[in-house]
């Protein structure tokens, strides 16, 4: 039994109603929003639904799972490399029961390094990245201003302090 304190102190905070709204520079349909400098979540309700995060699907021909991350085989997917704040970007596998993910340390045009010990966690046991238990696993990076093309989809930048959403009518 360890008698240290924990290095994390879990917090809760209540929902609030996010409010002045403007359109984005980011591209077409963006809509941008104020927050609070260092707000960071992973969820989002609009209308009570809870709407998913800006992400790309990586086809499983496109990349293999390496010990370090991933290894990029279409080169259509190198422009990876560019993304700016590449350390908010997850990597996400859906498999056949379980849903991992694993936060990115670096990307360069032919691999994706994965931060540690995340990536070791979501390559172990049972229905893992590199053996899906029935079916192949489905693969995305969440977590990208690039990311946001889909209408209903939103990224926060917490250091900016601006929270990014398409919206479903112009």
């Amino acid at each position: 039994m360890s008698t240290s304190r924990p290095t994390h102190t879990p917090s809760s905070r209540a929902p609030s109603k996010v409010t002045g709204w403007s359109k984005s520079d980011a591209g077409p349909g963006i809509w941008v929003a104020n927050t609070p400098s260092g707000l960071d979540t992973r969820q989002l309700y609009v209308n009570g639904v809870i709407a998913p995060r800006a992400s790309i699907h990586l086809a499983n021909a496109d990349v293999t799972p390496t010990a370090t991350g991933l290894t990029i085989k279409n080169p259509a997917i190198s422009y990876l490399a560019t993304l700016p704040d590449q350390g908010r970007i997850e990597f996400e596998s859906l498999g056949d029961w379980t849903n991992r993910y694993s936060p990115v340390q670096s990307i360069s045009a032919t691999q994706l390094t994965m931060a540690q010990p995340a990536w070791n966690s979501t390559t172990w046991g049972w229905d893992t990245v590199q053996n899906s238990f029935l079916a192949g696993p489905s693969w995305y990076l969440d977590n990208s201003l690039a990311f946001l093309t889909q209408v209903g989809h939103w990224y926060i930048d917490p250091h900016g302090g601006r929270l990014y959403y398409r919206r479903v009518r112009q």
